[in-house]
C-alpha cells in the first residue's frame, strides 16, 4: 500500500477575508506543501506497507498524519498483515518509520494487548513520539466501561497508552469523544 500525493486543495480566497488572514492561509498551505514534498522525497509516493516483509497490505489504509520531518507516518488501516498477530478484525492505528522501514501497531494497551474494537483518525506529534487516536475499544486502559468512543494517547518511546478523554478527576465521559489531536510538543 502506498500513499499517493496527487493534489493539494488550496481554498479559493474569500472576499470577506482580511489581507492578513489570506496571507496566513497561504503561509499554512506553503508549509504543508513543503512538508509533503520533503516527506515524499520529490517522488509523490510514500510506501507504508513494509510491515511483514514481502507482504502486500490486505486491507485499506487511510487518514495519515506526518511528523514534522515526514519520517514517521501515522495511519489507520484495516489490513491484518502489517504486523504479526493482528487478529482483532478491526481497523487499527499504525506508525511507519521511513528511516528504519519498520511499522508498529499503536492502537494497543500498555501491555501490548490488541484493541477489541476499531481505532481511527490518528494524529502524531511533531517529534513523532506521541500518537493520539479515537477508539471504541474497551481494553486499551483499565476500567474503560463507558461504552463510548474515547480518545487515547500512545507514547512510542515508553510504550504506554492512556485515555485522554476523562474528566479532571479521572471520571469517564458519557458521550463519544472525537477529534483526536496532539500539539507539536505532544501535550
Amino acid at each position: 500500500m502506498s500513499l499517493l500525493v496527487s493534489s493539494i486543495d488550496v481554498p479559493a480566497p474569500r472576499r470577506r477575508r482580511s489581507k492578513r488572514t489570506r496571507r496566513a492561509a497561504l503561509a499554512t498551505t506553503l508549509v504543508l506543501i513543503c512538508a509533503l514534498l520533503a516527506a515524499c522525497d520529490g517522488h509523490g509516493v510514500i510506501s507504508i506497507d513494509d510491515g511483514i516483509p514481502g507482504a502486500q497490505a490486505d486491507g485499506n489504509s487511510s487518514n495519515s498524519a506526518l511528523d514534522r520531518t515526514g519520517e514517521r507516518i501515522a495511519f489507520e488501516s484495516s489490513a491484518t498483515n502489517l504486523v504479526a498477530n493482528d487478529t482483532n478484525s478491526a481497523s487499527d492505528i499504525f506508525v511507519t518509520d521511513r528511516t528504519t522501514g519498520e511499522t508498529e501497531r499503536v492502537s494497543v494497551a500498555s501491555d501490548g494487548q490488541q484493541a477489541n474494537g476499531p481505532s481511527e483518525l490518528p494524529d502524531i506529534s511533531a517529534n513523532g513520539r506521541i500518537v493520539a487516536f479515537e477508539s471504541t475499544a474497551t481494553n486499551l486502559v483499565p476500567n474503560d466501561t463507558n461504552g463510548v468512543r474515547d480518545v487515547f494517547v500512545r507514547d512510542l518511546d515508553t510504550g504506554t497508552t492512556v485515555r485522554a478523554s476523562v474528566a479532571d478527576g479521572g471520571g469517564q465521559g458519557t458521550g463519544d469523544s472525537e477529534g483526536a489531536a496532539i500539539s507539536a510538543n505532544g501535550r
